[in-house]
Order: C-alpha cells, then sequence, then structure tokens
C-alpha cells in the first residue's frame, strides 16, 4: 500500500516537471483574467469598454454567446487532443515510445495546452457569473476574441503536430539522445 502510493506521487511529481506545469500555469492565469472581467462587468466599471464591447455584442446576447463559445470550445478541446493523442500514439507504435514523450515535451505543445484548457476556463467563468441586471458584455467580448485565437492555435497545432510526425523530426531527437 505505501510502496503503491510512493509509485503514484513520484508518476504525479515525473508529470509535472515533463508535461503539467506550463498548461497549468496558463490556465490558472486564464482564470485569475476571467475573474478580474467578470468583475468588471458585475460592477458594470470601465463604461467605455462596456459601450466598445456592446457595439460588437449587444448585452441582450452577451450570456448567449459566451455559453454558446464556451460549449463549443469544451467540445473542440476533448475531440482535437483525442485525435491528436491517437495519431501520436499511432506513430510512436512504429518509432517508439520516445515519439510520445517528445510530443508532451514540447514546449510549444505544452502552451497550445493551456491555452485551449484556460479558452475554455474563462468561458466558463464568465458564463457562470452573468448575471440578469448586469450582462457579460466585455467577459462575451474577450470570449469572441479568446475563440478566434482558439482557431488560429487549433491550426497551429494541427500542423505542429503533422511537422513533429515527420520521420526525421523524430529520428534526430532520438539519434541525440542516444
Amino acid at each position: 500500500m505505501f510502496v503503491g502510493r510512493l509509485m503514484k506521487a513520484s508518476r504525479l511529481r515525473r508529470g509535472m516537471n515533463e508535461f503539467l506545469v506550463l498548461p497549468l500555469i496558463i490556465t490558472g492565469v486564464f482564470c485569475v483574467v476571467a475573474v478580474g472581467v467578470a468583475l468588471w462587468d458585475t460592477q458594470g466599471s470601465v463604461p467605455a469598454l462596456r459601450q466598445v464591447a456592446g457595439s460588437i455584442i449587444p448585452a441582450s446576447s452577451a450570456a448567449g454567446v459566451v455559453g454558446v463559445a464556451a460549449a463549443s470550445l469544451m467540445t473542440v478541446t476533448s475531440i482535437t487532443f483525442s485525435m491528436l493523442l491517437i495519431s501520436v500514439q499511432q506513430t510512436s507504435n512504429f518509432l517508439g515510445a520516445v515519439v510520445f514523450d517528445q510530443y508532451l515535451r514540447r514546449r510549444a505543445n505544452q502552451v497550445y495546452v493551456g491555452y485551449f484548457i484556460g479558452a475554455t476556463a474563462f468561458s466558463f467563468i464568465v458564463f457562470a457569473s452573468a448575471g440578469s441586471d448586469s450582462p457579460p458584455v466585455i467577459g462575451a467580448f474577450a470570449t469572441l476574441l479568446l475563440t478566434v485565437g482558439s482557431l488560429v492555435m487549433l491550426l497551429l497545432l494541427i500542423h505542429s503536430t503533422v511537422d513533429q510526425m515527420r520521420p526525421e523530426c523524430v529520428v534526430n531527437p532520438i539519434h541525440e539522445l542516444a
């Protein structure tokens, strides 16, 4: 029992060191910013920013925009990362488990994961804080920007993953480790 707990702690520590720290930091930053934006929206502060954001996303539809964006980001994030991990797994079946480790250790991939999860968390926090007396106009505008950014990041992630699975990109780092 004690040895099993040590093994779990060791795996968690290794996971934190190799992959989880950067995505968690990025997600945490998104959450803190979401709370700040939600406070701006509920307190009605920064009227000039609310007016500009309200001209793009009307107050009457702001909560709906955030809800749709949050659900869409959650779906896209889940499907995208599932499919990419399957493709990485298939490549690692041919070239070894080192491929999977390389994929997880690349900083760019960690940033992509952090961005998608952070943008999703941001959207859900803004959506949860939406009130009928003060619609999340600023939050909806920020969510719209993050969603557009997510589409761009999705293209970059797909290209990056395909590029990372090319034989020369896989074999060279393995050769350098040997």
